[in-house]
């Protein structure tokens, strides 16, 4: 069965992955497949939006420690101006994940509706989030440039 996502700005929803194909590596590094809910947090461009379609992990929740994988979609007009990461915030402000092996937290899109798989581990409790952030002129990401920002309300443990 298919399910869509409805996306709707500041409502919470809970996503179900569309027909994703993962590769053999994908499947056994991130065995669990996780149910989340999401939230928009932040939206500074209406021409750009983040959809997540699935997240699977190397824990069947998430936990410090845990590395995960995340598909999705971005929707943007500037796709070559844009970056997209993963990560955990905390509250002391200090990033709270790393790149897990072969893998990267951060996605340089190239056409529009892109699809996209980024990764990370968490090595500190925090708030999972998914972020579209504009590139600079000479192609550095601005991350004082964000354009969108979702959510993934289910805690780290």
């Amino acid at each position: 069965m298919k399910h869509s996502l409805i996306l709707i700005t500041l409502i919470t929803t809970v996503l179900y992955a569309d027909n994703i194909r993962l590769s053999e590596s994908d499947k056994s590094a991130f065995s669990y497949r996780l149910k989340v809910e999401t939230k928009v947090i932040e939206t500074r461009d209406n021409d750009t939006e983040i959809q997540i379609k699935q997240i699977r992990g190397s824990q069947s929740k998430f936990i410090k420690g845990g590395s995960y994988l995340i598909y999705g979609k971005l929707k943007t007009k500037f796709p070559d101006e844009t970056t997209i990461y993963s990560g955990v915030s905390t509250k002391s402000g200090k990033g709270g994940a790393v790149d897990v092996f072969g893998y990267s937290r951060s996605y340089y899109p190239n056409k529009d509706n892109s699809y996209f798989k980024v990764a990370f581990t968490a090595i500190d409790q925090g708030q999972l989030h998914v972020s579209a952030y504009k590139k600079e002129l000479g192609g550095n990401t601005d991350w004082s440039e964000i354009l969108f920002r979702i959510e993934i309300l289910n805690k780290l443990h």
